[in-house]
């Protein structure tokens, strides 16, 4: 076992706005040092650099700890499953880059999430896109032991042929020679394994991340449910984080590793995410190809292409509302039933009561008339002639 040690001690709830109680503070005064869990192998959340603990959760974790005035003792065990053994026995306070599971759960309290990471499927050089699990019922697969990912293909996929290996390099490794056809591995931790080691001739062979993984994208961290006072204490400095030395954060690791960084959602855009999986959707029903409802009563369309990539990217869920058309889609989400139009034009009328995102495509406005008739070339040429519209559309255009 090694013992690290964060940067020194920091004052006492150093973030004014931190309320904390006669107790927790007088817990802090008992516990300045507390001890996390540290796994030296996966970059570029943890790992060790020049001999100390490096990585973006654990640069995340001195800020939540500095935030309620603690300093952080990382401890080294041989593995994930000792350390998790160590933090049953209390020797560690707080488990950190962790994911929730039931099993884990029954002895840890999880904070509200402060990370979620993409899983892919990894081949060897070559190998054909993997898509979804069905593909890989046939394959040796890797895993490394006591990760999540490998403890829900166990239990939901008793029949799969499955190895363990006591690291992720390990598992690539095995992959690389062909010891095992696949791996469900989590972005970017797996690619930077791979980049860090030319040997491996291995790459990623699926495009959108895992939906059988999806659940286990989200890192947070946990204490014993006995030690309720620290969880208090972590939750706080978590929720003080602001969306700036969050962000700072991020583009530190992502820049400085050279790696793709992935779509970064804060805590609190996670959290609610997790309380609001479906979001309702209030279409334009006839304005293919830009955006319809086809035979099947679903969105369809390039709005239904953005909506597609935002679930894979953010987990949610986009649910079309059956509106009968477009006023009646600005009347429902007037009305608070629906969350989102899918394609809208910003007007002053709609801002009093919408938010517009930026633009994702951009039209040009034409004018119809019969064949034949007299060639329209401005607005000002319709000037006292009957002009025909569809309700609820941009008719501040013709005032």
């Amino acid at each position: 076992m090694a013992c690290f040690w964060a940067s020194e001690a920091a004052l006492l709830a150093q973030n004014s706005n931190i309320f904390l109680t006669a107790e927790e503070q007088q817990w802090i005064a008992d516990n300045p040092v507390v001890r996390a869990t540290f796994k030296t192998d996966v970059p570029p959340l943890e790992f060790v650099d020049n001999n100390l603990p490096a990585g973006f959760s654990v640069d995340y974790l001195n800020l939540v700890a500095d935030k309620i005035g603690l300093t952080v003792e990382y401890v080294q065990g041989d593995n994930w499953i000792s350390q998790l053994d160590m933090v049953k026995r209390g020797e560690i306070d707080i488990v950190h880059n962790a994911i929730y599971t039931e099993e884990r759960s029954s002895f840890l309290n999880f904070t509200s999430p402060y990370l979620d990471l993409p899983m892919y499927y990894y081949g060897k050089f070559g190998d054909a896109t993997v898509d979804n699990i069905n593909e890989i019922m046939n394959k040796k697969i890797g895993g490394v032991t006591g990760w999540a990912s490998t403890l829900q293909f166990k239990r939901d996929y008793p029949d799969l042929d499955f190895l363990e290996y006591p690291s992720m390099l390990a598992a690539l490794d095995a992959l690389s020679i062909g010891e095992v056809e696949v791996i469900a591995g989590v972005f970017p931790i797996t690619d930077y394994i791979i980049l860090q080691n030319n040997h491996l001739e291995v790459e990623r062979v699926s495009y959108t991340p895992l939906e059988e993984m999806r659940n286990l994208n989200v890192i947070r961290m946990a204490t014993l449910h006995e030690n309720q006072i620290l969880y208090s204490l972590i939750q706080k400095g978590l929720d003080a984080v602001t969306l700036e030395e969050y962000s700072q954060l991020s583009e530190k690791w992502y820049n400085h590793l050279n790696i793709q960084k992935p779509l970064i959602l804060t805590p609190e855009e996670l959290n609610w995410i997790e309380e609001n999986k479906t979001v309702r959707v209030a279409a334009n029903v006839d304005l293919a190809p830009i955006e319809f409802v086809n035979e099947n009563r679903e969105i369809d369309g390039i709005s239904a292409v953005f909506l597609n990539e935002i679930e894979k990217k953010t987990g949610l869920i986009f649910e079309y509302v059956g509106n009968k058309d477009w006023d009646h889609a600005l009347t429902m989400i007037r009305n608070s039933e629906a969350d989102i139009l899918s394609a809208a034009v910003a007007t002053p009328e709609r801002e009093e009561y919408l938010t517009f995102t930026d633009y994702y495509i951009s039209l040009n406005t034409m004018i119809f008339a019969r064949a034949g008739e007299e060639i329209y070339r401005n607005m000002r040429s319709l000037s006292g002639r009957t002009v025909a519209i569809e309700r609820g559309s941009l008719k501040e255009c013709f005032a």
